[in-house]
């Protein structure tokens, strides 16, 4: 994998709240640069917040009926 490719973490089949803590930890070791992307059937309220105050800034790349896709990344860089 690429750097500039994002790690993907697939949330799709994992039941609450093991989406958001795997996402969360996943992103204790992301490397500034780097980008996530978090596939969930809906989409994430509870980890928006806890993004935003941790320093990461992301961007919806798909919402439909069963899939959500979620790109986070550092906010400083």
């Amino acid at each position: 994998m690429a750097l500039k490719d994002p790690l993907l973490v697939d949330c799709r089949e994992l039941p609450p709240p093991e989406p958001m803590v795997l996402v969360l930890e996943a992103l204790e070791a992301l490397p500034k640069g780097k980008k996530l992307l978090m596939r969930h059937r809906m989409r994430p309220v509870h980890l928006l917040p806890i993004l935003t105050t941790r320093g990461f800034d992301y961007a919806f790349e798909i919402e439909e009926a069963d899939l959500v896709e979620l790109l986070i990344w550092h906010r400083d860089v």
